[in-house]
Parts: structure tokens; sequence; C-alpha cells
């Protein structure tokens, strides 16, 4: 404000007054806090942001939610995956079952296939640098992987179980409960291998890792038939333990996962908060 504005806005203000109020109002200081209190206000509003985080939705709101976000990501995501490991795992069979002849070793052969070949999909946005704007929707890209990887663990659920149950129609002597147990113990090992492996390398380096590495173990299974019988027909109760071991392993492996893709900014991993 200058001297002719305030001459216009106070007419009857003297020179001499307005002299003294410009002084006045340059010698003067707005009062600021103590250090106490800044450190106080920074304390509470830590503490209140820490609250609105640590909110987590009741667990029916929580699957609902993902549920939700699974059947909007199923209808985007890639149709090349469904038509590839349905051919992979049909020719899979075809092959070890002219080769080797036991439904239960093709069953433990194929039963991490699709999983481990949906990984590149399932990992595509941190691979193409997409992850930093799935960062800031509603869904961020924590939310957007795991409802990828519930589609790639059920398809492949479900192909090993559609293949299950069409083996104990046809085989005489297979019992269902039994080719259950041979692809479940493969399929929760692997996919925990899968995640560890993820964490530290790109998706479609994952996945030709993996798959290397779970083809070379099954080339050595075939040279080696008496592990494939003991593999395959492990007491229920020891088959029971090793898969609930691996899947208690994938799903904490999944969850470091989702930790490491997370940004720690919004409310959960299901819904930016904001």
């Amino acid at each position: 404000m200058t001297r002719k504005t305030l001459n216009d806005d106070l007419p009857d203000v003297s020179e001499e007054e307005l002299k003294r109020l410009e002084k006045l109002l340059n010698n003067w200081q707005p009062p600021y806090p103590a250090s106490s209190d800044v450190d106080r206000t920074i304390a509470a509003a830590r503490l209140e942001l820490q609250l609105q985080n640590d909110t987590k939705p009741a667990p029916g709101l929580w699957i609902a939610r993902l549920l939700r976000l699974t059947a909007t990501e199923l209808s985007g995501f890639n149709t090349w995956y469904w038509v590839m490991s349905l051919f992979l795992y049909i020719l899979g069979l075809a092959v070890l079952l002219q080769f080797q002849g036991e439904p239960r070793f093709a069953l433990f052969a194929l039963a991490p296939v699709p999983f481990l070949v949906g990984l590149s999909e399932v990992l595509r946005s941190r691979d193409t640098g997409m992850l930093e704007l799935e960062m800031s929707c509603r869904y961020n890209g924590a939310s957007v992987m795991l409802a990828k990887l519930c589609i790639t663990a059920g398809y492949t659920i479900l192909l090993n179980a559609c293949a299950a149950t069409w083996f104990a129609s046809s085989y005489a002597g297979l019992g269902l409960g039994t080719l259950m147990q041979a692809w479940l113990l493969p399929f929760t090992l692997m996919t925990a291998l899968a995640l560890a492996v993820v964490m530290r390398l790109r998706g479609s380096n994952a996945v030709v890792l993996t798959l290397s590495i779970w083809g070379s173990c099954c080339v050595l299974l075939l040279f080696n038939p008496g592990i494939i019988e003991q593999l395959t027909s492990l007491p229920y109760s020891t088959g029971l333990l090793a898969a609930t071991l691996g899947t208690g392993l994938a799903l904490f492996l999944g969850y470091r996962l989702l930790q490491q893709t997370n940004t720690g900014k919004g409310g959960d991993w299901l819904e930016a908060g904001y």
C-alpha cells in the first residue's frame, strides 16, 4: 500500500498520524509459536494421518471390493493369455500322456504352468512403467496386481481341477483326491518360488527363469521314475501338510510383493485414500 493510497482511503488522517502508523507497521513482528507448540502440532498431525492410513475396511467390504476389481480386470485381461495357457496345457497333457503314460505326473508337471505364464500379464504395468500412473487412480497398482494374481491363480486351479476330474472318470483306480493332491503340491510351491523371483526380476525374465527351473526339474524326474512315484503317491497327511506350507509361503510372498508395489500413500490396497 502506497502513501497516495493511504491518503485517498484515509483523507481525515493527518500526515503525522500516517507516519506514526507507517513506523508501527514497519516495526511490527508477527507472533511465532514456540518450538514446543510446533512439535506438538506436528506430532498430532502425524498421529492423525497414521490413524487414517491404518483404518481397515470390514472383511466383507474388503472382499466385495476385491471381487469387483477382479471382475473389472477380468474383462480387460489379455486374450493371448487364455488361449496360450489353454493350448500349452492341453498340448502338455497330450505329450506327457503319450511319452510317460502317467496321469498323476502329467498333472504334477503342468500344475503351475498357467500361473507362471500369466506372470508377464500380472506384472505388465510394472514392467512398462505404468505403475506410477496406476498409483494415482482409485484402485492403485498394488490393487490391480492383487486382482490379476487372483485371476491367474483361479484360472490355473480351474484347469487343474478339470483335468483331475477328467482323469478320475477316465482312468480306473485313480481317485479324485489322489489326483488333486498330485497337482496341488507343485502348484503351491512353484507359485511361492515365482513370487520370490518376480520381486527381484522383471516379469518377462521371471517367467523365463521360473519356467526353465520347473522344466528342468520335470526333465530330471522323467529319468527317475521312482522319485515320480514317491512324489505323486504321498500320504494324504504329508501331501496336505506340504501343500498347506506351500500355500502359506505363497501368501506371505504375495503379501511382500504387494507391499513392495504399494507406495504407502492412500487408504488401503483396494482403494486409494482420497
